[in-house]
């Protein structure tokens, strides 16, 4: 087997003859990072909340599905149920494979 990789360096100077402010800027990029993305997830939440109060339609129809196996539940329960299932899979996942910061 045969692989290759392509790579841009970027900063390819020893530490010690870079700039104070690249120092800087590269020892505090892992806590802008997880700043942007606190900001981006609280942005998304407050689009949801938003969404959600203005949503005025709510849907009170029971709806099922036509397969013989399924027809006695609503679907949004079977929805629901696998829902809840795949929230506990990636619950998993991410307990079994952190999120390295």
């Amino acid at each position: 087997m045969r692989g290759g990789i392509s790579v841009q360096i970027i900063r390819g100077r020893p530490w010690y003859r870079r700039s104070p402010k690249i120092l800087i800027a590269d020892l505090l990029y892992p806590l802008r990072q997880n700043v942007r993305l606190w900001q981006e997830r609280r942005r998304w939440r407050r689009q949801v909340k938003e969404s959600a109060k203005s949503s005025t339609a709510v849907t009170r129809d029971a709806l099922y599905f036509t397969d013989p196996e399924w027809k006695g539940t609503p679907a949004l329960d079977l929805v629901d149920q696998q829902l809840i299932i795949l929230a506990d899979i990636v619950k998993q996942a991410e307990a079994r494979f952190p999120i390295l910061a």
